[in-house]
């Protein structure tokens, strides 16, 4: 609670402020966030008077801004799985109607059981992890599925995760390129998007107006920030009537409000986090390299894939010669550890595990040395 109290200000006035500004218009805004004619995250920063600079430097260097007409093409919602598993919707010439059993496209951190339960029919085209220990795209294999299983909504993660992947503007603008070929209706999720550790993120729907015009884009202040419990997030979609329908699908779900917890945290964050944001990323990085260093050293048959972004590692056990059950019982009742086990995204993460390095570097040296042992 003092920790919160910190975070939040709860002692004072402000969170009856914010209430009152839910209602006439001062203070918080949850539609959207103006700052100098560009439109950012889903809820303000204060009004004209009293955004502060650090809070403003803060939103430009670190989060995208999307240039908008409007200052409804954002919107703050709760988090963006239960917003994805409310839009089960189909995509018929730009028009959203019930999904039924028409077919959506996964490239992303979608698992089988958010497929199984929230998503209809959904083709997954795998990437292809390379002789340069990164992961690729199989455009052929892309279209291919689309094509074949007449796919209507793709859902892109960017970066990846969990394979580390920062796809380069090139490769995105390749998928773009198809999916504007074929109709595609594109769900772009960059909640990562602050840690980049090599290359550079590119908004998908900043590439071009074409692009912008079938995409909906999903941030949230939950993973730079370690938000994820007061479920907000923040959806883009320029394209009004795509917007319209999104919103009224998630009103008939009845998860369209949000907290004034989740939106005060998220104000704070945004406006007071940039030193806390820049350390703990350069912490993580450093996690990163520690990870690689000691599978390296000490974990005979084990590889860490080439990491570019996101906090979450990738690591291939296939050399250790551990089916799908072995690895799972080595790391659970063996390393006694909850990691994510890879089989959790499809028969294409069989023999991987992820692992999360935004923690405590103890944290993380007692995991590492306890994979060492079980494996010895």
């Amino acid at each position: 609670v003092t920790v919160l109290n910190d975070l939040l200000d709860l002692s004072d006035n402000d969170t009856a402020g914010g209430l009152r500004g839910l209602s006439d218009g001062d203070g918080l805004c949850v539609e959207s966030l103006m700052l100098e004619g560009q439109v950012a995250l889903g809820v303000s920063v204060g009004g004209a008077d009293d955004t502060d600079i650090d809070g403003k430097r803060f939103v430009e260097q670190l989060l995208f801004a999307v240039d908008l007409d409007e200052l409804n093409d954002v919107a703050g919602f709760a988090g963006l799985v239960i917003q994805l598993a409310a839009f089960k919707t189909r995509i018929d010439e730009g028009l959203q109607t019930d999904m039924g059993d028409d077919t959506g496209l996964t490239g992303s951190d979608v698992t089988e059981q958010v497929r199984d339960n929230t998503l209809g029919q959904v083709v997954s085209s795998d990437l292809v992890l390379g002789n340069d220990n990164r992961y690729h795209i199989d455009f052929s294999d892309f279209e291919n599925k689309i094509i074949q299983n007449n796919v209507k909504l793709f859902f892109l993660c960017s970066p990846h995760n969990p394979v580390g992947r920062v796809w380069s503007k090139e490769e995105l603008l390749r998928l773009g390129e198809i999916c504007l070929r074929h109709k595609v209706i594109v769900v772009s999720d960059e909640i990562h998007n602050d840690f980049i550790f090599e290359g550079q993120h590119n908004v998908f729907t900043s590439l071009n107006e074409e692009l912008a015009n079938v995409t909906i884009t999903c941030t949230s202040p939950s993973k730079t920030f370690n938000l994820a419990g007061t479920l907000i997030s923040n959806i883009f979609i320029s394209n009004p009537e795509l917007r319209k329908k999104f919103k009224k699908q998630l009103n008939a779900a009845g998860i369209s409000q949000l907290s004034v917890f989740g939106i005060k945290a998220c104000q704070t964050a945004y406006q007071h986090g940039l030193e806390w944001f820049t350390s703990v990323k350069k912490y993580i990085k450093a996690n990163i390299d520690f990870i690689e260093e000691f599978t390296q050293k000490n974990l005979s048959g084990v590889k860490m894939i080439h990491h570019e972004g996101t906090y979450l590692v990738w690591l291939d056990f296939r050399g250790t010669g551990l089916n799908v059950q072995e690895l799972e019982d080595l790391i659970i009742n063996k390393a006694k550890l909850w990691l994510d086990s890879g089989k959790i995204f499809g028969t294409s993460g069989n023999g991987f595990q992820r692992i999360n390095a935004a923690c405590p570097r103890k944290t993380l040296e007692e995991a590492m040395k306890r994979i060492q042992k079980a494996l010895q």
